[in-house]
């Protein structure tokens, strides 16, 4: 089984429309988190998942405000999953998790200008 993380809902329409032509069928599942055929489950993230913490939230800081710009010590950034994606985390870091996955895919949209 393999899963394939999409940038974003629209490209894991795509992907699925265009597996569908190699004879896939798809369904949608947990209230369209994601999509599982025979083979593939494909689900799709909203931009960013992660974001790095504020300074002031850093142990060392204590919850004082930290001068800026504010480096880490020993430049060991940390990050933390956005209120907004929690949900979509969860169902992401479950799917990674499955047993069956044997691939996972991550495809991102790129603009190319000339």
């Amino acid at each position: 089984m393999r899963l394939v993380i999409a940038e974003k809902p629209s490209l894991a329409r795509a992907i699925c429309t265009a597996l569908s032509r190699e004879g896939e069928h798809f369904r949608s599942c947990e209230e369209n988190e994601y999509y599982e055929s025979e083979n593939y489950y494909v689900v799709a993230q909203f931009g960013h998942l992660l974001e790095l913490l504020m300074p002031e939230e850093y142990p060392e800081n204590e919850g004082k405000r930290a001068p800026m710009p504010y480096f880490p010590r020993e430049n060991k950034y940390s990050f933390k999953i956005k209120k907004s994606c929690e949900k979509r985390f969860k169902t992401i870091e479950k799917l990674v998790k499955k047993q069956e996955i044997t691939e996972i895919i991550a495809r991102f949209a790129r603009l190319v200008q000339h």
